[in-house]
């Protein structure tokens, strides 16, 4: 039987941030140039801080800023969880998408399941 992979393996290093303080206005014309339509939030220190969907970002009134509209606190999962165990709690809480972070909360990557269920 082959080693299952852990989702720090295989998470999406290039997943765009935005900080608490930009206007909602150059966060989604950054998306909009991008194959993204959500990005996560983080301190100068690479902590996440929050997500920024695409439904959070659409028909804002210019000058909003990304601090009033994300969603706080994501939850976030260690990179040594294994992708099967990943996939089976994504498929069961309807996540698309699930933030990997180091245990101080710094952002590793992404994953998504879809790109967990061909592995």
């Amino acid at each position: 039987m082959a080693q299952s992979r852990s989702i720090g393996q295989l998470a999406d290093r290039q997943v765009p941030v935005c900080r608490l303080d930009e206007k909602i206005s150059d966060v989604a014309e950054r998306l909009r140039a991008s194959e993204w339509s959500e990005c996560v939030v983080t301190n100068p220190s690479g902590i996440v801080l929050g997500m920024l969907r695409k439904a959070m970002w659409e028909g804002v009134e210019n000058g909003m800023l990304v601090e009033q509209t994300m969603e706080a606190g994501p939850a976030t999962f260690r990179p040594h969880v294994r992708h099967d165990e990943m996939f089976a709690y994504m498929q069961k809480k309807k996540l698309k998408t699930a933030l990997v972070t180091s245990p101080d909360g710094k952002l590793i990557g992404i994953v998504r399941r879809k790109e967990l269920m061909k592995k």
